[in-house]
């Protein structure tokens, strides 16, 4: 799951010509937070 959102924040990067890079890195860290949140207990 987190390697998706990764390739998916990289995929959206990359289209927008880092025109959304500050965007992209706040939901980055706004989904790893959660994902820490909801399944802590299962890391890759």
């Amino acid at each position: 799951m987190v390697y998706w959102v990764c390739q998916f924040i990289s995929f959206v990067d990359i289209s927008t010509a880092g025109t959304s890079a500050d965007f992209s890195i706040k939901l980055l860290f706004a989904s790893i937070s959660y994902l820490n949140s909801k399944t802590v207990d299962k890391r890759i």
